[in-house]
């Protein structure tokens, strides 16, 4: 279970920041219910991945510096019926 809260997070981490409303990283930390190391670790993850991230002082938010599409799609089917689905 480690390993999909992992992505869930990584997802959710990743649309904030293309939707460009993650704030300081105090508070966006704080808004993922985690430590600000914790999130400095998921942000390192995206950048290793190739993710151009940046913090905007205008904006006071974290973005992408160049348009970005992850493609996070995880879902599980039992007896062709849809149980679990990350959004």
């Amino acid at each position: 279970m480690q390993c999909l809260k992992q992505i869930e997070r990584l997802h959710r981490i990743h649309r904030l920041i293309q939707q460009e409303s993650t704030g300081s990283a105090a508070s966006f930390a704080e808004h993922l219910h985690m430590s600000p190391r914790q999130l400095g670790t998921y942000m390192e993850v995206l950048r290793d991945m190739g993710a151009p991230i940046t913090f905007c002082s205008i904006i006071k938010s974290y973005k992408y510096s160049m348009p970005v599409k992850f493609d996070f799609e995880l879902r599980l089917f039992v007896s062709d019926k849809l149980v679990y689905s990350l959004d």
